[in-house]
């Protein structure tokens, strides 16, 4: 048995080290995000709490801010705040958009986390809603995508990380990297239409939960010195890590504009994010872009957004999560999950169980040893709970599965 715990420790620190999950974590210093705009390594922080006019004040370019609201249905731990929430209407409009330009740009890795909320109902007609980031050469104060050029040489460079509404290359409501940039792959058509990168080792790959708050984080480093692929690019969810590219890893193929993992095939090459020094991050681009003719009206939400040169993290809440007693706690990673967890400091012999947003039990099993991995029926996407017992006294601790 102790050979048995100590093999499985093992494994739990080499999964959570590979997965990132033992990252510092910047919101840590400040709970609810209280404060954390005034921490050296944030750049801009965008929570959504003032007036539409002092929200629109701080971008450069606003489209259909008439269709924006500001709403109380916030993400956990920012009770009390706003939320933004922007919408389309069938027919008559696209959704809109906020865009802000920094004028000195970013010479270095930043990070970008935010909230948002997917709605169901614009499931199957999901095309541009999520943040970009990015970078023109020369700066501009407004958005100019341009989709389906190639040959961006040293003109552009964006990076998003959104729901990808294919079901050739994977279910629908599956969330991915969608990218341009000088050495992005083309498609049949022989036009440049964004890159898709399969996150993490997982088939399908992570899928977003709608109609929940979800926290996304987007880390982009750009290449130095300016003749080597030493750029990088890495996702989170909810705080998990959900993939990381660059020079040497992972290892995988392209087809056509999409590069999906295979450790069977050669590493990745790496992004050559910029070939001259004024290529720059310069640019967020908050958006929704619902432009299919038969989309129904819709909404995209988000909430708190921190451009930061450090790992921002999920809003980082005290007494959420983990209920427990005494020094005994119980850890699940990771989570969000999608066929297993693996389950750290519980009781040999203990029963635990999944109960739904109902509290009713959908999944039960007994402990067999204190560190174990746990294998998860097929069950609906969404959030539920896991719930055991301890020396310490009763464990309820939020589960959200893929």
């Amino acid at each position: 048995m102790k050979d048995n715990k100590k093999s499985l420790s093992f494994i739990l620190m080499i999964y959570l080290v590979s997965y990132g999950t033992v990252i510092a974590q910047l919101s840590k210093a400040y709970p609810h995000d209280s404060g954390i705009e005034n921490d050296p390594n944030v750049y801009f922080v965008e929570k959504f709490d003032e007036g539409l006019e002092d929200i629109f004040a701080r971008y450069s370019t606003v489209v259909n801010g008439e269709g924006m609201s500001l709403e109380t249905d916030c993400p956990d731990g920012l009770e009390g705040g706003k939320s933004l929430k922007i919408t389309s209407i069938q027919g008559i409009n696209s959704g809109g958009y906020l865009y802000k330009h920094f004028p000195e740009g970013f010479d270095n890795e930043i990070y970008v986390r935010y909230y948002v909320k997917y709605p169901s109902i614009s499931k199957n007609y999901f095309h541009h809603e999520g943040v970009w980031i990015g970078g023109y050469n020369p700066p501009l104060e407004w958005p100019y995508p341009r989709a389906g050029i190639c040959g961006l040489g040293d003109t552009r460079f964006s990076i998003a990380y959104e729901i990808m509404d294919s079901n050739w290359i994977h279910p629908f409501t599956h969330i991915a990297p969608y990218i341009y940039w000088g050495g992005m792959r083309s498609f049949p058509d022989e036009a440049c239409w964004g890159n898709f990168m399969q996150c993490g080792n997982y088939s399908p790959p992570p899928a977003t939960v709608l109609d929940e708050w979800t926290c996304v984080e987007i880390m982009v480093k750009l290449n130095d010195p300016l003749t080597d692929k030493n750029g990088e690019l890495k996702t989170w969810i909810n705080g998990v890590e959900t993939g990381h590219w660059a020079q040497g890893f992972p290892n995988g193929s392209w087809v056509w504009g999409n590069f999906f993992i295979d450790p069977e095939q050669e590493a990745f090459e790496g992004f050559l994010w910029r070939s001259q020094a004024e290529q720059l991050l310069n640019y967020i681009w908050i958006q929704f872009y619902h432009d299919h003719p038969e989309a129904p009206s819709s909404y995209m939400m988000y909430d708190n957004l921190v451009v930061a040169s450090k790992y921002i993290g999920p809003v980082h809440v005290p007494s959420a999560g983990l209920v427990q007693k005494g020094s005994s706690s119980v850890k699940i990673y990771p989570n969000p999950a999608d066929h297993f967890i693996f389950v750290q400091g519980l009781e040999p012999g203990a029963d635990f169980f999944i109960l739904d947003k109902a509290q009713r039990t959908v999944f039960s099993g007994q402990a067999e040893q204190e560190n174990q991995k746990i294998e998860i029926p097929e069950l609906a996407p969404g959030i539920y709970f896991f719930q055991t017992k301890n020396k310490s006294g009763s464990v309820f601790q939020k589960l959200i599965l893929m």
